[in-house]
């Protein structure tokens, strides 16, 4: 959020967080900026169940549409069986 951070939660606005899912696009994966986002909307969510916000500028932004997939999460028993593969 670069000088943004610095400031009280209540002034941060859709159009900051926006601009912040833009800058970030530049330098990394849309899948990251993607769970960045999801973690700030968590964040905003907890803190209107705090009362430290009234309303979540986080809740109405959009996630890339990614090209890649992701393989499904992996408990470390199905990690363990496929080391043990070799």
């Amino acid at each position: 959020m670069g000088k943004r951070a610095d400031r009280p939660a209540v002034t941060l606005s859709e159009t900051d967080l926006v601009r912040y899912q833009d800058a970030r696009r530049k330098k990394i994966a849309d899948q990251t900026v993607n769970k960045e986002v999801t973690t700030i909307q968590g964040l905003c969510r907890w803190a209107i169940a705090k009362k430290y916000l009234e309303q979540s500028p986080a809740e109405e932004l959009e996630l890339f549409k990614c090209e890649v997939d992701l393989d499904p999460f992996k408990t470390v028993a199905e990690i363990e069986q496929i080391i043990g593969r070799g």
